[in-house]
């Protein structure tokens, strides 16, 4: 199948920050063969005409827990530990397999439109999730949750359970499918718990997905516990010394983003979810001024709650401009509130190029010839799309999911016209209309 895409406005965002109005996107296969503003002479099987849409690479939410939406509204207006003790965890003790696949389905569904091609996960039973994302064709960092107080059951039979998984999984999708180890958090793993699933990632070669300083109390009980903060104590057990990816890192000192930048760990901001759980926000300007790849995520949609990534785009802008460093929890260089701060374009790759970069996922993330063809598709034939004065800005500060017309990830269409086309959505629908979760 070959597809010359027409008349559109391609957001290339390769490293110059290329905008080309009515131009010409070819793809043949898996990849883009051709961009430009002038009608390739090659011919192609299929042509889809984008007068009045965009097309933009995918985006990347780089951090999740895709069951989630089991409990979407389930527990809301609350600090995170008393709702995870009181609320989350028990729900979660009694999630069957069969829930894990309809709460993952439900979520894949909900990115695919709102034109995430690429999540990271981390779950229990993630083995149905990763079924999921096989099936719905999109890219997927799956993660075992690894919880426990030391090296004894059931903590040992996790970090079993999460060889077996990357054994059986990871590559899977002809490689869209990795599957990392997935230490929870360091209020949730000990010492040398962390210690152990350091060295399972060292031994299979797997990337690392965990929690870090996501809030004050964290960082606390962490120093009281262990004399040191949850970034030292992460890379004196050895968590930072593969590729990994930190979410949240809302409660980082300056030394922690120090050490971060240095072991070439990605931070993934979650915005929304910060702000709703009253965690705090996360200095991302002063992460990427010390070079930190900083990336976006939504979190779990019982946290949310959607999965919506327009979203944390727009707000990861505004709060940057709009909160002061002085304000959040360490002093800095920079104090003033600055408008400056977070450009749309910078907004914009912090949930594509710097996500692609945290998933660890290649030659994708900009519309150049040689890519993969990751796409998304936005119509701007719409009212608070119009007018049009600056297309990467009102990606950033008017778009959002609903807009997303049309989903592909390596050449493959996964919805056209908002129509899935590898998820049977009035199926997944149905179920939750049918049932009680």
């Amino acid at each position: 199948m070959t597809t010359l895409i027409k008349n559109i406005t391609i957001v290339t965002l390769d490293d110059a920050g290329t905008v080309i109005n009515r131009g010409f996107v070819g793809i043949s296969g898996e990849k883009i063969d051709y961009v430009g503003e002038f009608e390739p002479t090659a011919e192609y099987s299929r042509t889809i005409d984008g007068a009045g849409k965009v097309v933009m690479p995918g985006i990347v939410n780089a951090h999740t827990h895709a069951p989630m939406t089991l409990l979407r509204g389930f527990a809301d207006d609350m600090n995170l530990h008393d709702w995870l003790t009181d609320k989350i965890w028990p729900a979660e003790d009694k999630m069957t397999e069969e829930d894990i696949y309809w709460g993952s389905a439900l979520a894949a569904a909900e990115m695919i439109k709102s034109g995430t091609i690429a999540f990271a996960d981390m779950y229990a039973l993630a083995h149905k999730t990763a079924e999921i994302a096989i099936n719905s064709g999109l890219y997927a960092n799956i993660g075992a949750a690894i919880i426990g107080i030391d090296v004894c059951e059931p903590a040992n039979s996790r970090l079993t359970r999460a060889a077996e998984l990357h054994k059986n999984l990871h590559g899977a999708a002809d490689g869209k499918i990795k599957v990392e180890i997935a230490p929870h958090a360091v209020f949730t793993c000990s010492e040398n718990l962390l210690r152990a699933t350091a060295e399972l990632a060292d031994k299979l070669g797997a990337s690392i997905h965990t929690h870090l300083s996501e809030t004050q109390k964290e960082n606390d009980d962490c120093r009281a516990t262990y004399g040191v903060s949850p970034t030292e104590l992460m890379e004196r057990a050895g968590i930072l010394n593969r590729s990994t990816n930190c979410a949240h890192g809302v409660w980082l000192s300056d030394s922690d983003m120090e050490i971060l930048a240095a072991k070439g760990a990605s931070v993934t901001h979650n915005p929304v979810s910060n702000l709703k759980l009253a965690s705090g926000v996360a200095r991302v300007c002063e992460l990427q001024q010390r070079g930190v790849n900083v990336a976006l995520g939504t979190d779990g949609a019982a946290s949310n709650n959607g999965l919506d990534m327009f979203e944390e785009i727009k707000l990861a802008a505004l709060l940057c401009k709009g909160v002061s460093p002085d304000m959040c929890q360490d002093t800095c260089e920079e104090a003033s509130l600055d408008s400056t701060r977070m450009p749309a374009v910078e907004a914009l790759r912090l949930a594509t190029t710097n996500g692609y970069r945290a998933l660890g996922i290649e030659n994708s993330g900009s519309i150049e010839v040689g890519k993969y063809a990751d796409l998304i598709m936005l119509d701007f034939g719409k009212p608070h799309l119009t007018p049009n004065h600056n297309t990467v800005s009102n990606i950033v500060y008017s778009a959002n999911g609903g807009d997303v017309d049309m989903t592909m990830v390596r050449g493959r269409i996964l919805m056209e016209n908002r129509v899935l086309k590898t998820l049977d959505e009035e199926k997944i629908l149905a179920h939750f209309r049918e049932s009680v979760v």
